[in-house]
């Protein structure tokens, strides 16, 4: 037998469905997909068969998909079987737990199943294991994020940024050739605006204001909005960043997966855009740092808004910095890499609007209300 098969973990969830599609419209490899017992197999197919016709791809191609249900964690050895018939020769590693607090859940899940499948891929024999990490795995630094291994940082953004450090070093550490790939915020489609995950990063920003700004209009509007690129990637870039990786893996082992920060969008800026289309405060204070928001003297549903959203809006306001020498060579060469830019990132905003019922409800009740010069408060971050 030829062995050309992949095992693909996640595939029930965001990333792990966009990088089977991605594998199964440009590749002509068969595809194991590992899920728990609690997804079914033609809920898994139909989640990647929504992104393959989303993007133009065969429905066809599903043909070259096999999903098998474990009955939990830890049982990746039961997996040898299928290994064999489907002829796996390598590893891409997507699933995770995105829990930001549940420390239990992320060590049992990021690090130990990572443990888990680096071994079975040596007893495996395969010869090749990437890694879906996150950009945010360095930690809070002042400095660009290289494209190698990272050590311990100062202070983490979550538990979440932790254990995918520990675990790319796991992976590294492993019998195996291998590859990190560093997603940075992944949003929607870049042509379209369509986005098929959960609400994380900032669409759960987008979801918090859905949720608690649409019950009643608000004369005055907090938000913390720095003006500073912020590190979004589109799901298409994703895909096509993943698959170059995939085809010519790098020497280093590690490729951060972001946009151009020279092109990227402001939160400020999608914020104000927001701000006039959907909510028409006639005040709003931008603060560039969490901690600068007077949080007892605020609203108090704004006060619940900031507090849920607050790791989020934490993240969303660093500095952040990151090496992309080898995105950056395979784009000299000619890869058609979708950089987020400011509009390409209102699209996705506005395909979020367009989709939610609360938001257009809350717009068609403020319709009629006055057209009043918006007034702008800016609290400066102290030097």
């Amino acid at each position: 037998m030829t062995r050309s098969g992949v095992l693909v973990t996640g595939a029930s969830g965001y990333l792990g469905s966009l990088a089977a599609a991605e594998l199964l419209a440009h590749t002509d490899h068969h595809l194991l997909l590992p899920v728990r017992a609690t997804h079914r197999a033609e809920n898994v197919l139909a989640r990647i068969g929504r992104e393959l016709q989303a993007t133009g791809g065969s429905q066809e191609v599903l043909a070259r998909a096999r999903v098998v249900a474990l009955p939990a964690l830890g049982s990746m050895r039961q997996l040898d079987r299928a290994v064999d018939e489907s002829g796996v020769q390598q590893i891409l590693h997507c699933a995770g737990c995105l829990d930001y607090f549940d420390e239990d859940a992320l060590q049992r899940v990021n690090v130990g199943w990572t443990d888990e499948l680096v071994c079975c891929a040596e007893a495996w024999g395969c010869r090749h294991f990437t890694y879906v990490s996150t950009a945010f795995a360095s930690g809070y630094v002042d400095h660009p994020v290289p494209e190698s291994l990272l050590p311990e940082p100062r202070r983490d953004p979550t538990a979440y940024t932790r254990s995918k450090r520990r675990a790319e070093h796991l992976v590294a550490g492993g019998g195996v050739p291998w590859l990190v790939v560093r997603p940075s915020i992944v949003i929607g489609d870049s042509r379209d605006g369509h986005y098929s995950g959960r609400r994380y990063g900032l669409v759960q920003l987008w979801s918090a204001y859905e949720r608690l700004m649409t019950r009643a209009w608000a004369p005055e509007l907090h938000a913390v909005a720095r003006r500073w690129p912020f590190p979004v990637l589109h799901q298409d870039a994703f895909r096509v960043g993943l698959r170059a990786a995939w085809q010519q893996p790098p020497t280093s082992g590690v490729v951060n997966l972001v946009s151009k920060a020279s092109t990227a969008p402001h939160l400020r800026t999608l914020w104000e855009h927001w701000v006039r289309t959907t909510l028409r405060p006639e005040v709003v204070t931008y603060y560039e740092r969490l901690q600068d928001v007077p949080m007892r003297s605020i609203p108090r549903r704004q006060r619940a808004l900031i507090a849920l959203a607050s790791v989020s809006f934490e993240i969303a306001t660093h500095p952040w910095q990151f090496e992309r020498d080898h995105l950056d060579a395979w784009c000299a060469d000619g890869l058609d890499f979708p950089d987020a830019t400011e509009e390409s990132t209102l699209r996705c905003q506005r395909a979020y609007i367009a989709q939610s019922e609360a938001l257009q409800a809350h717009m068609r009740r403020i319709a009629d209300r006055p057209e009043e010069p918006l007034r702008v408060i800016e609290v400066v971050a102290p030097s």
